[in-house]
């Protein structure tokens, strides 16, 4: 699953522990910093990018 612009969290708080991967996509290197140091890499892969620039083709398929 691949969650667009997740700011400070919330969301991401509560998706991480439902899934076995997700992909986050953050442009602001502050909030994408916090979110690398609050969520287990593992399990939460932060992609510190503009999302129309982003290529999704690089992310595991399927997607969500």
């Amino acid at each position: 699953m691949v969650e667009i612009g997740p700011g400070s969290g919330l969301m991401t708080e509560e998706l991480a522990p439902r899934l076995d991967c997700l992909h986050v996509i953050e442009i602001d290197r502050d909030l994408a910093a916090g979110l690398r140091v609050r969520f287990d890499p593992a399990k939460v892969v932060v992609h510190e990018a503009d999302v129309l620039e982003f290529d999704f083709s690089a992310l595991p398929t399927p997607l969500r």
